[in-house]
């Protein structure tokens, strides 16, 4: 289930920004990453607003790892986000 689900999520228009996102050799513009926070709010269960009063380099990590493991199936991102935001709660 989990190979079937990173399959077709490969086949996605995000995939292809993730892609652009993660080949850029300046990691992309912040307004790139920062348009990753819904789809981070969703995986974690909280709202975006919630994600957009952390600190700024919190928010950046967060859209960061979202990116760099997207490809992976929904629990590994969520242990990996949940990891970054215990960090600095």
């Amino acid at each position: 289930i989990k190979v079937k689900e990173i399959l077709n999520k490969a086949k996605t228009d995000t995939a292809n920004f993730i892609e652009q996102l993660l080949s850029d050799y300046d990691w992309g513009s912040k307004e790139s990453y920062a348009s990753l926070l819904p789809e981070i709010a969703d995986i974690m269960s909280i709202s975006t607003s919630t994600l957009k009063k952390q600190p700024p380099l919190v928010q950046l990590r967060l859209e960061m790892a979202y990116a760099h493991f997207w490809f992976s199936d929904k629990r590994t991102i969520y242990d990996v986000l949940s990891s970054i935001l215990k960090n600095y709660l």
